[in-house]
């Protein structure tokens, strides 16, 4: 499947999958240009109209050569995607808040089980998983305030991507 690959002003990184087939005896490089020619005529289309209505003006992009598409990093962190001046690498920082607000959400779907146990400890007067249940509670709370101090060991994206803290497994 071809793939043709933007680098936006913004430093994000796009991708376009041609939905048309090359014209008969067009070469690779041509068919690339004419999607590319679409792209930039489309752009310069929102753009216009963006500044007649007075909205943000989206970013432009200008076409990656040369890109081997086998060699894109993983998809998980899409949108830490930049270019170095020669492949699409992983924003780490990028990374590391993507990863975090995915954290957070995890913990946001745990938290109501967490209160369902603090309610039925209640109910049944066990202090003992009383207890137990509101250091859980009290840890979830505290996940987003404690996950940049958890996350300052993780050097590697593949570390990154693996690392779910022992409060949400």
């Amino acid at each position: 499947m071809r793939v043709i690959l933007w680098v936006g002003s913004d430093g994000s990184i796009r991708e376009t999958y041609p939905t048309v087939e090359p014209l008969p005896d067009e070469s690779d490089e041509d068919f690339c240009n004419r999607i590319a020619q679409k792209r930039l005529e489309a752009d310069a289309e929102a753009i216009v109209t963006a500044f007649k209505e007075g909205k943000e003006i989206p970013p432009s992009y200008q076409r990656i050569e040369n890109q081997d598409t086998s060699t894109l990093p993983d998809q998980y962190f899409r949108d830490a995607w930049t270019h170095d001046g020669k492949s699409i690498v992983v924003d780490f920082d990028k990374a590391k808040a993507i990863h975090q607000e995915k954290l957070i959400a995890l913990r946001k779907v745990s938290l109501p089980e967490v209160q369902l146990k603090m309610l039925d400890a209640i109910a049944a007067d066990d202090d003992a998983t009383l207890a137990t249940v509101k250091k859980k509670y009290a840890a979830l709370r505290n996940l987003e305030k404690d996950l940049p101090e958890m996350m300052k060991k993780i050097k590697t994206v593949e570390e990154l991507k693996s690392f779910v803290p022992d409060i949400l497994k």
